[in-house]
């Protein structure tokens, strides 16, 4: 292991003891891990309806394009803007989107095109999100363990990437792949109350102040 490489991880350690960045870390961890849920939980639920491999792909293209398209627009708002009320903002849209379909997959009237549709509406949400969660994580620490902050970050969001669908493949073998949207939107309450909790300091000036 190189010098840079343990210099990095007693940063991320340390960071991990200080207020802010670790309600944001422990929030992303379980939103993030829902949403791969959600994901998973689309996927199963669209192999029931179709076996035609273009509908299945259809879901992930329309998950992924929101991005492509709107990350310019993405990226000026989240400079612009508070990054706080983009994300509460966005995590709410999801958990609208994540209890409407649990309900139709519940209730089984779920149909191919309301599959699509909301992962085209996530992927739109995840767009707004992405740029907002970057500008932000460097607000929360000092100027010197931004580094070790954004490597932190990009590491529980690909570690959620497995948290996630393994999670959702003991719900959806329990109770049904309804419940795994409901989870998810369980996960994105909990992290709505982190970020309304999260602060932001001023570490460049030396001041602290509490974003509004």
């Amino acid at each position: 292991m190189s010098a840079q490489e343990k210099w990095l991880g007693s940063k991320s350690l340390a960071l991990l003891r200080q207020g802010p960045f670790r309600r944001y870390i422990i929030g992303s961890l379980i939103s993030d891990s829902g949403t791969w849920m959600q994901m998973m939980a689309q996927s199963w639920v669209m192999s029931g309806l179709t076996s035609k491999a273009i509908l299945l792909g259809l879901v992930n293209f329309a998950a992924g394009l929101p991005a492509l398209i709107l990350a310019p627009v993405a990226g000026s708002l989240a400079d612009r803007w508070d990054k706080r009320k983009i994300l509460v903002a966005t995590q709410i849209a999801q958990i609208i989107f994540a209890v409407a379909l649990g309900f139709l997959v519940m209730s089984g009237h779920v149909r191919i095109w309301h599959i699509v549709f909301f992962a085209l509406l996530l992927g739109i949400a995840f767009a707004y999100e992405m740029p907002a969660i970057s500008a932000l994580v460097p607000e929360l620490v000092k100027r010197d363990e931004i580094a070790a902050a954004v490597a932190l970050d990009r590491s529980v969001f690909h570690g959620s990437r497995l948290i996630g669908p393994s999670v959702a493949g003991l719900l959806v073998g329990w109770w049904g792949a309804a419940s795994a949207f409901f989870t998810n939107a369980l996960s994105f309450s909990i992290n709505r109350s982190t970020h309304l909790a999260t602060e932001t300091a001023d570490w460049h000036t030396g001041g602290r102040t509490t974003t509004p």
